[in-house]
């Protein structure tokens, strides 16, 4: 998260290594290695989490570590009113992610094999307020996706235990 970032002397190369070596169990050296020989596409999620008063130099941060690596392959996440509020990041591109309508997860849950989801929509109403965006209809679709097949695998077989039992 980039509310860990924020420290008078920290670079964002220096935080990166420090995170590998952390939170993915890299030896320093080979955290080191990766940020500097350009190897990582950093998803940094959470600008938006930032103290206010730290975002300018947060994003000030993500600048430095941009020009000394050429400008490769980076990623921020924030919320948009947020991102407005900020000094320009120098990004190739912005994209915005916006809650779905009713009618986008219709149009997508209409697609041939996604019976299960749509029954699952009308049975259980609830879910409209939950599947909004497109990394919840894809969590949907996979979650219910993994039941609906072993569900079919298991009418399909003499057993009801067959799933579980070899």
């Amino acid at each position: 998260m980039l509310q860990n970032l924020t420290g008078p002397t920290r670079t964002l190369a220096d935080w990166l290594q420090s995170d590998l070596a952390e939170e993915y169990h890299l030896s320093s050296v080979d955290a080191a290695a990766l940020v500097q020989r350009d190897r990582i596409l950093p998803l940094l999620d959470g600008l938006d989490e930032v103290a206010e008063k730290h975002r300018a130099a947060c994003v000030g941060a993500i600048h430095a570590y941009q020009k000394n690596r050429g400008l490769g392959p980076l990623v921020v996440c924030c919320r948009r009113s947020d991102y407005e509020s900020l000094p320009p990041l120098d990004l190739a591109a912005a994209v915005r992610v916006e809650k779905l309508t009713r009618e986008d997860v219709e149009r997508e849950i209409a697609r041939p094999g996604l019976e299960y989801v749509r029954l699952a929509m009308e049975r259980v109403p609830e879910l409209w307020s939950i599947v909004d965006t497109p990394l919840w209809l894809l969590c949907f679709r996979a979650c219910l996706g993994g039941l609906f097949r072993r569900c079919r695998s298991r009418r399909r077989s003499r057993s009801p235990y067959a799933g579980y039992v070899q």
